[in-house]
């Protein structure tokens, strides 16, 4: 048999007759000889089969848990899609990719993308079932016939049960996202709200998953305004684009915490817009590989400048109460100073763009509305400044 002849030419790894057999007939062996005999449609086709197709669950390896095998077999399954890419991608440059078909790489690409999906899946419930066992054990430790017991167990089981399945093979979206709501795994339900998206968007449910997240799945206490921005910032770095990272809803829910900490109008804090938008003392201290790609001034302005106008989150927000509406009036003083700040220094090009932009969302008359509108008289005097600042950046 020409795959067990040219066995010892292969990469290196496990050469028993055991390994041998097992590679033989899972179909491993033959895509790398396809691989290695530069078929590149052949070899793209089997290591597609590998990927797509289910896998007997995988019995805890030595020095492993069970969960961590298990994985592995899901990674296997993305290295296997990856390979396949890279074989069409080879077949275009020696023109047989004709015999892939128009879509395949597309169907390849997204499998891809499907598979670093459950990925993250299986790594959010690992620390659930564990989670879930500690508090069996605890139960049972407490009283051995305690009633949620049978319960818990029940639900440790059904989650192994869909750990095994996900690591095996490539599962339905639709029950993905079950399971992420069910058990309130929120970072994997926002990848699949993520991934999605081409085919069908769900705003209200990645909203309630976002709050939930910034919130560390605590909506009864108050997290740390710190863990709170933390959390925004990963998701900013993670999701940039405004269907995952909701700006209403990011600006209402670290501006709400950040109040109830009480660290409110004073100027000695960075405000909300200034961080969001890359600037303050707490960003430049970090490293810029850690930092998300900033929110533009002008997206962040129409979370700000007019409570009429805004998103429903920070509209509430801003009819809250007295302190509450000083103390977003005292970010949008930040936002507003930080996007007026580097305009001596700009070229005239780029000052003429910020005041057309300016003109465009009505800056100067939110600015008139909010000084005729504030009480407290610094706050007056500061609106009335940066009013006369945008007027003269408007008369070049």
């Amino acid at each position: 048999m020409q795959e067990w002849k040219d066995f010892e030419a292969l990469p290196p790894g496990g050469k028993s007759a055991e390994t041998a057999k097992g590679l033989l007939t899972s179909g491993v062996l033959k895509s790398q000889l396809l691989q290695k005999q530069e078929r590149h449609v052949e070899a793209s086709r089997a290591y597609s089969a590998l990927a797509e197709g289910p896998c007997p669950v995988a019995a805890a390896q030595e020095g492993c848990s069970l969960e961590e095998t298990q994985q592995r077999t899901l990674e296997e399954k993305m290295r296997s899609l990856e390979i396949a890419l890279q074989c069409a991608r080879l077949a275009d440059a020696d023109g047989s990719s004709k015999q892939l078909g128009s879509d395949y790489k597309r169907k390849l690409e997204e499998n891809q993308q499907l598979a670093q999906v459950q990925l993250k899946f299986v790594k959010e419930l690992q620390p659930c079932m564990e989670q879930a066992r500690m508090e069996l054990a605890r139960m049972e430790q407490e009283a051995q016939n305690q009633p949620g017991c049978s319960a818990k167990h029940a639900l440790i089981a059904l989650m192994k049960e869909r750990h095994a399945k996900v690591c095996s093979e490539l599962v339905d979206l639709n029950s993905l996202l079950q399971w992420a709501w069910e058990w309130e795994m929120w970072e994997s339900a926002l990848a699949i709200f993520d991934f999605a998206r081409p085919h069908k968007e769900y705003p209200a449910q990645v909203a309630i998953a976002l709050k939930m997240i910034l919130l560390q799945n605590r909506p009864k206490e108050i997290p740390p305004f710190e863990d709170c921005l933390k959390q925004a910032k990963q998701i900013r770095k993670l999701y940039p684009n405004s269907y995952i990272f909701q700006l209403d809803t990011v600006c209402a829910l670290l501006e709400e915490q950040q109040l109830k900490q009480r660290r409110s109008v004073s100027d000695d804090i960075d405000r909300v817009p200034s961080i969001l938008a890359g600037k303050g003392r707490t960003v430049e201290i970090q490293p810029a590989e850690i930092q998300p790609a900033p929110v533009p001034w002008e997206e962040l302005y129409r979370c700000y400048g007019n409570p009429h106008s805004c998103g429903l989150k920070m509209r509430e927000l801003w009819s809250a109460d007295g302190e509450t509406y000083r103390h977003l009036l005292s970010s949008l003083k930040a936002l507003l100073k930080g996007w007026l700040k580097p305009t001596p220094s700009m070229a005239r090009e780029q000052r003429m763009e910020i005041a057309a932009v300016h003109r465009q969302l009505g800056v100067v008359s939110d600015l008139d509305r909010i000084i005729s509108e504030v009480e407290d008289p610094q706050l007056r005097t500061d609106f009335k400044e940066l009013r006369q600042e945008v007027t003269q950046l408007q008369l070049i």
